[in-house]
């Protein structure tokens, strides 16, 4: 008996043209069992995975904005939240933003999470309309990738109308079923919602590049004609679709002007995904969501050679394209995975009984039911496993960079009592923020308070990085002080988080600047005032005041004199609960580092055993620890400690490990963590540069010139930028030291 693969013939005979399904056998039973299964554990994995706290900072900014919308009857079309931007013209969907804010007034941020748990099981569903089980099987696997882009914010409709405009098309293509004349509609809605619509127009143009690609097969060139001549009219009216909008032809300004269009080197989600020997070890930790995109870069691979062999260029021309995107940004890896699960899963089925007719044997026994229970059974292992991960949250402890944990409502991590102290006690403007609070602190501030910056771009250039430079200084230096006069600077919030807050290297500083006294301070943000601000009611507190909240009346914070050495952070949620033991994970672990920066390394350390009580395998606890030890001159400890957290991905302590071996002379020993951080760092310019001159101390020239050429290379501050002179000159230094050293070894 020849091998048999039920489940793709199965697929095939959905997919094929009417024509020709009709003359083929209906499907097993045991295949549309196997197939629901399969279905099943898709749309509950991506369920669970979808749901979690709503923590992307874009979504307060997006609350803010859908608030003053309704509140004043019309679009908002220039910046009324910052004091930096303050009108200039501002392009961004409106019905996003006000769709959002109607749920969070409806059933606040926990109504939220859930919408975005929904819309990722919408995602995957229209991802398995008229799939089969090998597809599903892939879609189980493109979840970990897919829930990461489907957050509470208004990307999550482009995910969505994505999938939507794959979906259609796709099947159009397949077997000239499909509803074309939606296509229109659905961009009229989605300009609407966000300024991803781009990527519709770039799945149409993928559709006609299928149906050329079958001009040249002589048997389908009459059927690829006429679904183009079919379809053209509503690919079409998808242009004039997009001015359905506030702005006209004006929203591309918008949209060119937000869209990444290159690597931002700032941006997480806008840095390329590093793809090499090092990171590629990811795909074997199975139980990590990192190891989804490499799984996907393989299936994708694979995929691509079954193109190609059968002579489907345009398939193959696709799935390259989505890779490529996918490397460049990361913010495009549900996109990527959109397109695997899609065009992908039908290449590779259709791909699978060309390959086993070459090895038809009369003795073979029939595998293929065994195979897909096989398949089935390992696939609902793994999405058990996955699921009991999120839940327990064990993912969100684990990974680095997860501000959610599993759940409905609210994350625990953003400097929300910070920001409820500056409107309580009526606190003076204009208010400094770092960037990542920005989003948050534009929800809960606006419109009593205008913002430095919030999250959304920069309306002004280069402000992201002149506030960077600023919160490296203490508030008292001559850059803060520059800044303080022409802005009228009264408050200074920033978030403390370990990952995100930009204020928490500096926070001494901050406490020690003589002309700005700490006003508030939690494990999650601080709140600084000007001692020089002028008192309520004064003549001169209208021009400190750009957002109507002039001075500020005695209230809580001038009763106390707040001591950022004596502040205690014991009051951690309580409780037995999943949420509430990462929670208090969190709130110990941010007091941890608080306390290592403030000096406290006895209370430090005695936070970071709390912690490790309730999770052990995190990056930036044993980072934290190794910091402490360092601290307490407790060096063997403090280097055991910050190599575990090294090999648990903490780029932080590979940059505090290889300063310490640098410190001790032990220069092999920093070239080898600094070469394994530049392997696996989002942005890996600052390792190479520290390479380069390890390297150096070791007189080894030319390994020396490689790690200042790849730093060259990296440069995040293009070139040019007066942002990076501290960096172009150790850059330009170090590289002319190599190359006399080189002359001189000749």
């Amino acid at each position: 008996m020849g091998l048999r693969l039920d489940f793709v013939d199965d697929f095939l005979v959905s997919s094929m043209p009417s024509n020709v399904a009709s003359q083929s056998a209906s499907p097993p039973r045991g295949e549309s069992v196997r197939y629901w299964i399969a279905v099943g554990l898709a749309l509950s994995y991506a369920f669970f995975a979808g749901l979690k706290t709503a923590a992307d900072p874009d979504l307060g900014w997006q609350l803010a904005a859908g608030r003053w919308m309704l509140e004043h009857h019309q679009i908002l079309r220039t910046d009324v939240f910052t004091y930096t931007g303050f009108g200039r013209e501002w392009i961004y969907p409106a019905l996003s933003q006000i769709f959002e804010y109607l749920l969070y007034r409806i059933g606040s941020y926990s109504l939220l999470s859930w919408t975005a748990a929904v819309g990722c099981v919408a995602t995957v569903a229209l991802l398995l309309h008229g799939a089969r089980f090998a597809t599903a099987i892939i879609a189980i696997l493109a979840i970990p990738l897919l829930a990461a882009r489907c957050v509470m914010r208004a990307e999550l409709f482009s995910v969505i109308l994505f999938a939507a405009f794959v979906s259609i098309l796709w099947n159009f293509h397949r077997s000239r079923r499909g509803l074309l004349w939606i296509l229109p509609l659905l961009m009229a809605l989605w300009v609407n919602l966000h300024l991803g619509f781009l990527a519709g127009f770039g799945m149409c143009a993928a559709y006609v590049l299928l149906e050329i690609g079958e001009l040249f097969t002589l048997q389908k060139r009459s059927d690829a004609l006429s679904r183009l001549r079919s379809a053209a009219p509503w690919l079409l009216a998808t242009i004039p679709a997009t001015l359905l909008n506030p702005w006209g032809w004006r929203v591309y300004a918008g949209m060119f002007r937000l869209m990444p269009t290159g690597t931002n080197p700032f941006i997480l989600e806008l840095m390329r995904v590093r793809v090499n020997s090092t990171t590629a070890m990811q795909a074997f930790a199975w139980r990590d969501y990192e190891s989804a995109f490499f799984w996907f870069l393989a299936i994708a691979a694979i995929c691509t050679v079954a193109a190609l062999m059968q002579r489907r260029f345009a398939e193959a021309v696709i799935l390259v394209g989505s890779v490529y995107a996918a490397v460049h940004a990361s913010r495009f890896v549900a996109m990527f995975a959109i397109i695997v699960v899609v065009i992908g899963g039908s290449v590779f089925t259709d791909w699978v009984p060309h390959v086993s007719r070459f090895s038809r044997r009369g003795d073979f026994p029939d595998i293929s039911t065994k195979a897909a229970t096989i398949v089935l059974v390992l696939s609902a292992f793994l999405v058990a496993v996955r699921i009991s991960d999120l839940v327990t949250n064990r993912f969100y402890l684990r990974t680095p960079g997860q501000y959610s944990v599993f759940g409905a409502g609210a994350p625990i991590r953003f400097p929300a009592g910070a920001a409820d102290f500056i409107v309580r006690n009526h606190l003076p403007a204009n208010v400094f923020n770092d960037y990542n609070s920005g989003g948050f602190l534009m929800g809960k501030l606006a419109p009593e308070y205008r913002l430095y910056l919030d999250g959304r771009g920069e309306l002004e250039p280069g402000l992201y990085v002149h506030a960077q430079q600023l919160l490296t200084q203490s508030l008292d230096s001559q850059d803060w002080q520059r800044e303080v006069a022409s802005r009228h600077i009264n408050t200074v919030v920033v978030s403390l988080d370990r990952e995100y807050g930009m204020g928490l290297a500096s926070l001494n500083k901050f406490c020690n600047s003589p002309g700005w006294k700490p006003a508030y301070l939690d494990p999650f943000g601080a709140v600084f005032v000007n001692m020089g601000a002028p008192p309520s009611g004064s003549p001169e507190s209208a021009a400190f005041a750009l957002s109507g909240v002039a001075g500020f009346p005695k209230g809580e914070w001038e009763e106390t004199q707040l001591d950022c050495s004596q502040v205690r952070f014991d009051a951690p949620p309580t409780g037995d609960s999943f949420r509430a033991r990462a929670d208090r994970f969190n709130y110990l672990l941010n007091s941890a580092a608080i306390l290592i920066v403030l000096d406290r390394t006895a209370e430090a350390l005695s936070a970071l055993q709390s912690a490790e009580a309730v999770e052990s395998q995190n990056a930036f606890l044993h980072y934290a620890k190794g910091a402490a030890l360092l601290q307490s001159g407790r060096w063997n400890e403090s280097e055991s400690s910050l190599h575990t957290a090294v090999n648990l991905g903490s780029d932080e302590a590979a940059s505090a490990l290889a300063r310490a071996y640098d410190q001790q002379g032990r220069y092999p020993d920093e070239v080898a963590v600094l070469h394994l951080a530049a392997s696996r760092a989002p942005q890996p310019s600052w390792f190479y540069l520290k390479l380069g001159l390890a390297e150096l101390a070791q007189n080894h020239a030319r390994e020396a010139l490689d790690g200042f050429h790849n730093a060259e290379r990296e440069d995040p501050f293009n070139g040019g930028d007066d942002a990076g002179t501290g960096y172009h000159s150790q850059l330009a230094e170090g590289h002319a030291r190599a190359e006399a050293l080189l002359q001189s070894q000749r």
